[in-house]
C-alpha cells in the first residue's frame, strides 16, 4: 500500500528537491499526468523513486537482479493507496501499473545521470541495473510515452538547453554532497541523538563501539530509516524519538557482533529497565516489540555487516 503525502509533507519534499536538475525536468510531465491521467501526486511518486533507489543502494552486489523483485513489490503496493485521513482506496491494475512504470522510469534516469558528460559511450557502474530496467519496461506503452516526452524536451521553460549535473545515487558520498543544508542538519541531528542516547553502552560495546558509531551514521543517510527514527515511539517517551527502533537496532547489533553482554545490562544502562523486550525481540515482526518489517530487518543486518 502507498501512503500519500500530506500537503505539508509535499511542501517539504518539494523544498528538498527543488534544486535538482533531474527533478525540475520531470516535474512538468508528472504534474501534467496528475491532472490529465489522474496519476498520483508528483511528490509521492518522487518519494517512491527515492525509496527504490535506497533499496538498490543497500545491495552491494547483483543490483540488476533486484529490479524485477522491486518492481513486483511496487506493483502490488500501487494497487492500494491511503490518504492523510486514513481512507483507503483500491486502484485498477492499469492505474497501478502506470504509476509503477513512472517510478521505475524516474529511477532509471537517476541511475543514468551518474554518467559524466563526454563519457556516454563508456561503461559505468550502474549500467547493469539500467539495462535490467530497460529490458523490463521496453515494450510498455506508458514507458515509451514517458521517455519520448522526457528526452524530447531539450530546453527548459526559459529556452535554455537542459543540462543535468552528474550525480551517482548509488554513491553515498555523492548523495550527501547533493543534499541542501537543512537535509544535512536533519541527518546530523539524528546521528547525534542516536549516539547521545547510547553513549552509556561504550564500555560494554568495547572494541565494537566504532562499528556502532558507523552504523548510527550510515543508517541516517537512508531517508526511510531517518524518517522512522524521528517518529516518537512509544508516544511520549523521554527520548522524543523512536526509542523502540533504537533498541531494536541495539539488539540486532549485539547479536550480529556475537557480543556476550546481557540484554538486561544494556537495558539498565540506556533506559533504566524499561526496554529489554525491544532489545531482545527485535525480529518480532507480528508483535509489538519491533517497529521493523522483515525486509527492513534484513536490510539493516546488511548495514551492520558493513559497519
Amino acid at each position: 500500500m502507498i501512503k500519500l503525502l500530506t500537503r505539508d509533507e509535499q511542501d517539504l519534499q518539494h523544498h528538498r528537491l527543488r534544486n535538482s536538475d533531474l527533478f525540475r525536468h520531470w516535474s512538468p510531465l508528472l504534474s501534467r499526468m496528475e491532472w490529465e491521467r489522474h496519476e498520483l501526486d508528483t511528490m509521492t511518486l518522487c518519494r517512491e523513486a527515492e525509496r527504490i533507489i535506497e533499496k538498490l543502494r543497500l545491495e552491494k552486489e547483483h543490483r540488476d537482479e533486484m529490479v524485477v523483485y522491486l518492481f513486483k513489490q511496487l506493483l502490488e503496493d500501487m494497487e492500494e493507496i491511503e490518504d492523510e485521513h486514513g481512507n483507503k482506496l483500491r486502484r485498477s491494475k492499469p492505474e497501478a501499473e502506470c504509476s509503477a512504470v513512472t517510478v521505475m522510469a524516474m529511477v532509471l534516469t537517476s541511475l543514468m545521470n551518474a554518467v559524466e558528460k563526454g563519457h556516454e559511450e563508456e561503461t559505468f557502474d550502474n549500467e547493469a541495473v539500467c539495462v535490467a530496467i530497460m529490458y523490463l519496461l521496453r515494450n510498455h506503452p506508458h514507458f515509451k510515452y514517458l521517455f519520448l516526452d522526457f528526452f524530447h524536451r531539450t530546453k527548459d521553460a526559459s529556452g535554455r538547453e537542459v543540462v543535468f549535473t552528474p550525480a551517482d545515487p548509488m554513491n553515498t558520498e555523492a548523495v550527501l554532497r547533493q543534499m541542501d543544508e537543512e537535509e544535512k542538519e536533519r541527518i546530523v541531528t539524528m546521528q547525534n541523538k542516536l549516539l547521545e542516547h547510547t553513549a552509556s553502552l561504550k564500555p560494554l560495546f568495547n572494541v565494537h563501539w566504532d562499528s556502532w558509531v558507523q552504523l548510527c551514521k550510515k543508517i541516517c543517510v537512508y531517508k526511510e530509516y531517518l524518517d522512522k527514527l524521528y517518529e516518537v515511539v512509544p508516544s511520549n517517551n523521554e527520548w522524543q524519538m523512536n526509542q523502540k527502533m533504537v533498541c531494536n537496532l541495539v539488539g540486532m547489533f549485539r547479536e550480529q557482533k556475537k557480543m556476550t553482554i546481557s540484554v538486561n545490562s544494556i537495558d539498565v544502562l540506556i533506559a533504566n529497565k524499561k526496554v529489554a523486550s525491544y532489545i531482545r525481540n527485535h525480529a518480532d515482526y507480528k508483535g509489538s516489540d519491533s517497529v521493523l518489517s522483515r525486509v527492513q530487518h534484513d536490510e539493516i543486518e546488511k548495514l551492520i555487516q558493513e559497519s
